[in-house]
């Protein structure tokens, strides 16, 4: 009960933010969904900064402080209409989603709802158990509920500091309120369906017609990397999310005679999304930079001629600034204070400037984790363009037909790319002019992404928030208004492409190699082994571990473990078992702990105490 409680209060807080959204903007109601998401995430992330300056989150601070915002939202409202009108706009909320998913307003939906459906039964009963939630994505959530802060804390794991928080703020309410991790994949999940349900009323803000736009929702939900994540507890779908609503945000710009009276809004929706989408992971900002780009070209062409204008856009901008400070600034403190950079310093990012040879390499090996056979393309395209540029070797890529949520590939989006692309161009000058532009962003877009971020294993996963913009080029298949002609080729090609894609998608959902879907799974899955899905032979180890310190009946664990490993599933039930956990990195932090148990090298100060069941006794708790 107190998990369906929290849903449905995480839910009625949700709805709350989308009624801000739709006062921000007047547009399509479907696509304000990830701009209400943003908001909440902006709130979490002011709360529990304010909580943390005394320790103080915790499970009543956290439902406390939202239902406060609840309550000022409706007040506001309530205001400036009467308070039964407010009531409808929840209502209309509840029925656009419930006339979008059974087909009314895009009878396209129909075939995607299954998918959601096994995507919604995978997130509910299985627990979080990819590599990057094990080691720090979950793991930071546990230490801060048990420290009641959001600060920085002693760790081996240097990522779960360093790392963008702002998805894992939403796990934190999730997972205090409830008492449980059975709601940490939900974020992912929501960021899922409020994606594919905004994307075909971001099509139509391009010029594309109705008949083709609907197809986007396919085209969206079915991305193999997009489903495999929709059931996980990592941020490359909240960051498409919010990357779809920057870009969306940005449209409002694209104007040649200025929206003055809007604009002060306008700028604050998208300093609001930049700072949320740096929050939550930078690939956010970046796929929707070109977008932003033209936003900033066009407002500039308009302003700056009419001297009378500027100082109400200063002030926008100022209002915009802070924003930024208020949501953001706190994070980029943390980081410049810990590590002495705002970016982190991470050894996976480009720096700005130089290395442009290897940057342009990169947008090239990108493509090559998604073609289908990976080793033809690789030796008779790859390998001759990086011999000519003197390159030096490419690793071999994953192969993309891999079901796993850190290696999967796209092959079948990657195609229909490039099939769009190659009718965009033959088809230039019949395209609406925004669509036009939206295709030329989508590939700078593409080419930002690998200018700045340098060659991983994963870099399908982080292709996430660009991939999701992919459904703009069916923009090559539109027509000009002016332009009267039904174009069924048009509407069959996709349908050609589209299918095959949806296809591949419940595979994905069903095959999942973390979550391998097995109905008998509902009820009789054991969570705490399903931690181990990737790891199996540690689980044994851990089940060891735990035993000893219940029967040594301590109150105080540390951890000495390596700087890649394993922490959440052995933490996680330290903490359910009713003891503190901590990592011991120093000698304050070795003092403290009643036991320690070291999976690698004794700590210094540790090598004389008992050992008992691979478990470290402090001398101090002997006697």
């Amino acid at each position: 009960m107190r998990t369906l409680g929290t849903l449905v209060f995480f839910l009625f807080l949700l709805a709350t933010c989308w009624l801000l959204a739709n006062r921000a903007s007047r547009r399509n109601k479907l696509l304000n969904g990830p701009l209400a998401l943003a908001i909440l995430i902006a709130v979490e992330a002011v709360m529990l900064n304010v909580l943390s300056l005394w320790h103080g989150v915790s499970a009543f601070s956290l439902a406390f402080g939202n239902l406060m915002v609840i309550a000022a939202v409706l007040y506001v409202l309530c205001r400036r209409s009467d308070a039964r009108e407010v009531m409808r706009e929840y209502g209309a909320l509840v029925k656009r989603q419930a006339d979008f998913w059974s087909g009314r307003s895009n009878p396209l939906a129909l075939l995607v709802a299954p998918l959601l459906a096994i995507l919604l039964f995978t997130a509910f009963v299985y627990p979080p158990n990819n590599w990057d939630s094990m080691t720090y994505h979950m793991a930071r959530v546990l230490y801060w509920m048990q420290n009641g802060s959001i600060s920085y804390f002693p760790t081996t794991i240097d990522r779960q500091n360093l790392m963008n928080p702002g998805a894992e703020y939403v796990i934190l309410l999730l997972q205090s309120l409830s008492g449980t991790d059975s709601l940490a994949n939900f974020v992912q999940f929501v960021s899922y369906l409020l994606l594919v349900s905004a994307t075909p009323s971001f099509l139509r803000l391009l010029g594309i017609q109705r008949r083709l736009a609907n197809w986007g929702v396919i085209l969206t939900a079915s991305l193999p990397m997009g489903v495999l994540q929709a059931t996980s507890t990592q941020n490359d779908l909240v960051a498409a999310c919010l990357g779809l609503a920057l870009a969306a945000a940005a449209l409002r710009l694209w104007h040649t005679n200025s929206r003055i009276s809007a604009s002060r809004t306008d700028i604050t929706v998208v300093a609001l999304l930049g700072a949320v989408g740096y929050l939550v992971k930078a690939t956010a900002v970046i796929a929707a930079a070109p977008f932003l780009l033209i936003a900033g070209v066009c407002f500039c062409r308009v302003v700056l001629p009419r001297r009378q204008w500027w100082r109400g856009q200063v002030l926008s901008i100022l209002l915009g600034l802070c924003v930024v400070a208020v949501v953001a600034g706190p994070d980029l403190y943390r980081k410049k204070v810990y590590i002495g950079s705002f970016t982190a310093a991470r050894h996976e990012v480009f720096p700005l400037l130089g290395f442009w040879r290897d940057k342009l390499l990169h947008s090239v090996e990108g493509i090559n984790f998604h073609v289908i056979p990976a080793t033809g393309f690789y030796r008779s395209v790859v390998v001759p363009l990086v011999d000519s540029l003197n390159g030096g070797t490419f690793p071999m890529p994953q192969d993309p037909l891999s079901l796993h949520e850190d290696l999967a590939g796209n092959p079948l989006h990657m195609l229909f790319a490039a099939g769009a692309l190659l009718l965009f161009f033959c088809r230039y000058t019949r395209i609406p002019r925004a669509g036009r532009w939206a295709v030329w962003c989508v590939c700078g877009s593409w080419i930002i992404l690998h200018a700045s971020i340098r060659y991983q294993p994963w870099i399908s996963r982080l292709q996430t928030p660009v991939f999701m913009l992919f459904p703009c080029f069916l923009a090559a298949l539109a027509t000009n208004a002016r332009i009267r002609s039904k174009n069924r080729i048009g509407t069959f090609l996709v349908f050609i492409f589209a299918m095959p894609c949806l296809a591949y998608g419940f595979v994905a959902a069903t095959r999942n190699q973390s979550r391998y879907v097995k109905l008998t799974d509902a009820w009789r899955l054991d969570r705490d082994s399903a931690y181990y899905a990737n790891r199996r032979p540690l689980k044994s180890q851990h089940d060891q571990v735990l035993a000893t310190i219940k029967g040594l009946q301590v109150h105080k664990v540390g951890l000495a473990i390596g700087g890649d490993e394993y922490d959440y599933p052995l933490s996680w039930r330290i903490y359910r078992s009713g003891m503190e956990v901590r990592h011991t990195i120093s000698e304050s932090e070795l003092a403290w702990a009643d036991v320690v148990y070291a999976s690698v090298e004794k700590p210094t100060g540790a090598r004389n105490w008992t050992e008992r069941g691979g478990i470290l006794i402090n001398p101090r708790f002997l006697k």
